[in-house]
């Protein structure tokens, strides 16, 4: 009749659900702090974008419409524009055709199209919200590829 049953008591319960409370609410502001001491991340992060953008633009007619860039393949176009959600930070995505989106660069404050004489070339700059600044090329197809 007097035998102990393993098992958890209430307070050892509650304790554990505070230490993971306690975890949970902590960790966006370490997460920041983490980002914040790391700026190699954001040039990491801009040169995969810029990457990504002429690799879409070299087989393409690059054409601008105010603040967007169209990129026009032989089959598709693609739309590179500057996105915001309400309640999420501002981006740069290229809309499908589909209609589908796929996620260029995070954090983006403003995505400026500058003209240039070049043919089929679009210069472009970035300011993070972190305000760094970047200055890109964008290069569509040669004449004659």
């Amino acid at each position: 009749m007097n035998q102990k049953r393993a098992a958890f008591t209430l307070i050892e319960v509650i304790v554990s659900l505070g230490i993971w409370l306690a975890v949970l609410v902590l960790w966006p502001p370490l997460l920041r702090q983490v980002q914040a001491r790391f700026p190699d991340q954001a040039i990491l992060a801009y040169l995969t974008a810029d990457r990504r953008l002429n690799q879409l633009a070299n087989t393409a007619t690059l054409t601008r419409n105010e603040q967007q860039l169209q990129v026009k393949q032989a089959k598709e176009t693609y739309l590179v524009a500057t996105y915001v959600k309400t309640g999420n930070h501002p981006m740069i995505r290229v809309t499908t055709p589909k209609g589908g989106h796929l996620p260029l660069l995070n954090d983006v404050t403003s995505f400026t199209l500058i003209a240039t004489q070049a043919a089929n070339q679009q210069r472009y700059q970035l300011v993070m919200t972190n305000q760094q600044h970047f200055d890109g090329v964008i290069i569509g197809a040669r004449d004659g590829h």
